[in-house]
């Protein structure tokens, strides 16, 4: 598989960190009836790349809330929000000798809210990875959430 440049995009966020880039307008939701503005697939947001669709459409919040990305608008105001379903239910991973998992980035999500949301793009720490994992039994389908980058709160 060939990787993928776009250097255009990464030169000009090398230069401008603080840039947003939105990229693939769409026409398609999910939308609140209530928000107007230019929708997107993609943006490009303090060096991370972030999608609608996975592996990048998940991240963490201010609050440690996990978000799976359904949407990102540029409303009229000139705010960029992301429109998303949080994850409801998470416990540890791992035991490390009574460390909890969550300090070192990794948590298990099974529950995903059905309320879209949306968030300030920028109330976004770290980029996520999901990883379906089979966890408790009977088995039920949940997820891995590894966190990836995390951006300094002088960043944001």
């Amino acid at each position: 598989m060939e990787a993928r440049n776009n250097p255009s995009v990464e030169r000009t966020l090398l230069r401008n960190p603080d840039l947003i880039k939105l990229i693939d307008e769409h026409f398609k939701g999910p939308m609140l009836p209530w928000l107007h503005g230019m929708q997107y697939e993609k943006a490009y947001f303090h060096k991370l790349r972030l999608s609608t669709r996975s592996p990048n459409n998940c991240v963490v919040i201010q609050d440690d809330t996990v978000v799976l990305i359904k949407n990102f608008v540029k409303l009229t105001n000139g705010e960029t929000v992301i429109l998303g379903n949080k994850f409801l239910v998470y416990e540890n991973f791992l035991d490390f000798n009574g460390l909890d998992s969550k300090t070192v980035g990794t948590q298990i999500f099974d529950t995903l809210s059905t309320d879209l949301e949306f968030l300030p793009l920028n109330s976004i720490c770290f980029k996520a990875i999901k990883l379906p994992i089979i966890h408790k039994a009977p088995p039920t389908p949940s997820f891995g959430i590894v966190e990836q980058f995390y951006l300094h709160p002088n960043m944001m």
